[in-house]
């Protein structure tokens, strides 16, 4: 009995040892992570220094006094520097610390970043003093906004030594520079924002994406930053304690020790003139051939910039008009029309289509603007090819990504077999009604009335939503009700041009076609002097107003107000088959 008691105590003292370790090693294995974590958050200091922070360095303000001795002009705190070719925001910058190391990064803007986001980097040396580097990222300033850090570790980073100190920049003789790539690691770091100068509580928290780059490699170029020329490269690895030496371009060795470890955090330039972060983003996904062409075309890069300015600029848009330009064809970035290249060469579409934009350089946003009272939303591409019933000309959704709107480029086709019958009126009509079949089919996928869109030989096939998800308001819920209607009605083979109809756009075209008028008729051969002059006229005589009323109805065929206006009565029937005609055989076939 006592011995078995004893082996009970035995055992219990046992368990409690157990319990015990076990208690301390899951306390020690605790405390190991949580001082592991804090060891690990000490480790990097970083933080956002405005202008008060960053005077507290002497040496930097130094270092920034030298670049000022290159500046140009001020606007703000923007610093120009005409040498380098950038504005530097120097009353800001992100400070990132680890042991006796730091760094600023500037926000920076150059005219020649292709898009990329880059940054004037700061960094401190072993003998106490500043290198300098211009810090170029592989995306955005935009796409920065969203990207996570699987996607960052696919980019690589480019930095350039540059030496403000340096009497060739006062002589200016830039000669070549030193572009470096590295072993890149990317850190998120949590950083507190508060209002005003840090004082009280803070009111977020954002997330500031540092990199940490070491084993760089040198590759000497020849062209300016970023370029391609020396292929000499060199490995160094280190810990922030380059030396102050310059670089040696072109000589197949570089003082590697120069570069050592840097730290930066990517920091857009939200204070630099000139700065459209679409346009930017833009850019940085160009590939070379895209880059190559608008620096050898400046005009049509000039167009694009300014396109970016427009409110409710497309990305995908402006892709699909430069793919269109550099393959030969024509884009109108204002209007957000694009001519492919078979209309282009031809005469007499490129020469209406010209007389129309010679009435207004905006006449496709004013036409829209003109019907629905609201801007321009369509993107159109018009095209010669073969129509799917033979009509003279047809709209095909051409949808992007269905879940951007902005994305989709309607496709006009041109029947090219009814190209050389067609008068000039007949093509004016053709711009301006298929333009507002765009419209009208774009407006009801951006009010996610439209659930799918497919092809059967070559037709288009709508399905509507039956109950789809409209913020209220009267124009819209109008247009959304009216187009689920007429979808409906009669098969709804006719629903868009019912729409023409019943909201008006027929009428208003019209006054489109009399407003054209005068820049397509022939003097030697007037329109309606041919027609009231026409032994076998029907009807008649007819003003202009009338003769466009009959030819604004080619197209609406088989729509109600059709059949109750123009079909059903024969005497109007008769007129408007005649004037059909007369548009085609009386109005000048001849653009000039």
């Amino acid at each position: 009995m006592k011995q078995q008691a004893t082996s009970n105590k035995q055992l219990l003292t046992y368990l409690f040892s157990l319990l015990l370790s076990m208690c301390v090693l899951s306390s020690c294995e605790k405390d190991l992570y949580e001082d592991a974590f804090q060891n690990d958050n000490a480790k990097m200091i970083v933080k956002r220094m405005n202008k008060k922070d960053l005077e507290k360095f002497p040496l930097l303000q130094q270092k920034l006094n030298h670049i000022e001795l290159f500046k140009n002009s001020v606007h703000n705190k923007i610093i120009t520097d005409t040498v380098y070719n950038f504005a530097i925001s120097t009353d800001e910058a992100v400070y990132i610390e680890e042991g006796d190391y730091h760094s600023f990064t500037f926000p920076i803007n150059r005219k020649d970043s292709y898009g990329k986001l880059e940054n004037l980097l700061v960094s401190k040396n072993k003998e106490g003093g500043y290198n300098t580097f211009l810090v170029q990222y592989d995306f955005s300033a935009l796409k920065l906004k969203t990207i996570t850090k699987e996607e960052l570790k696919t980019h690589s980073t480019k930095f350039t030594y540059i030496d403000f100190d340096s009497n060739n920049l006062l002589n200016s003789k830039i000669g070549a520079f030193s572009v470096y790539m590295c072993s890149e690691t990317w850190t998120g770091v949590e950083h507190e924002i508060y209002e005003g100068n840090y004082d009280g509580d803070a009111v977020d928290v954002e997330i500031i994406w540092t990199n940490t780059a070491s084993t760089c490699s040198w590759v000497a170029t020849t062209d300016g930053f970023f370029g391609s020329g020396g292929t000499t490269s060199s490995t160094s690895s280190g810990n922030g304690t380059g030396n102050t030496g310059g670089s040696t371009p072109n000589t197949g060795s570089s003082n590697i020790d120069i570069v050592g470890t840097l730290y930066t955090a990517p920091t857009p330039c939200t204070n630099c003139p000139d700065l459209n972060l679409m346009y930017a983003d833009f850019l940085s996904e160009l590939n070379n051939t895209q880059l190559s062409y608008l620096n050898a075309n400046l005009d049509i890069k000039e167009q694009i910039k300014n396109y970016f300015n427009q409110p409710g600029a497309s990305s995908a848009f402006a892709l699909e008009a430069l793919n269109n330009i550099i393959n030969g064809g024509d884009s109108d970035f204002r209007n957000e029309v694009i001519l492919h290249q078979s209309v282009k060469n031809n005469q007499k579409l490129k020469c209406v289509f010209d007389k129309l934009k010679g009435l207004s350089s905006t006449i496709f946003n004013d036409i829209i603007n003109d019907n629905f009272a609201s801007s321009k939303k369509a993107h159109i591409r018009f095209e010669i090819g073969n129509t799917p019933n033979g009509e003279d000309a047809v709209t095909l959704p051409f949808i992007g990504n269905p879940n951007d709107p902005t994305s989709a480029v309607y496709k006009v086709i041109i029947n090219s077999n009814s190209i050389n019958n067609l008068s000039n009126i007949e093509i004016a009509l053709i711009y301006i009604h298929e333009s507002i079949h765009a419209e009208l089919l774009d407006r009801c996928f951006r009010l996610g009335l439209i659930r799918s869109i497919s092809y059967q030989n070559g037709t288009p096939n709508i399905i509507f939503n039956d109950n789809p998800d409209i913020s209220y308001n009267t124009s819209d819920t109008l247009f959304s009700a009216l187009a689920i209607h007429y979808f409906h009605y009669d098969g709804g083979s006719e629903w868009n041009h019912n729409l023409f109809t019943i909201l008006n756009y027929r009428t208003k075209m019209v006054q489109n076609l009399i407003n054209i008028h005068p820049w397509l008729n022939s003097s030697n051969s007037d329109f309606v002097n041919n027609v009231n002059n026409d032994p076998y006229i029907v009807g008649g005589p007819y003003s202009l107003q009338q003769l466009m009323e009959y030819i604004s109805w080619i197209g609406l065929e088989g729509t109600q107000e059709y059949n109750n206006t123009i079909f059903n009565n024969q005497n109007e029937l008769s007129k408007k088959v005649y004037i059909q005609i007369a548009a085609k055989t009386k109005y000048t076939n001849n653009c000039n």
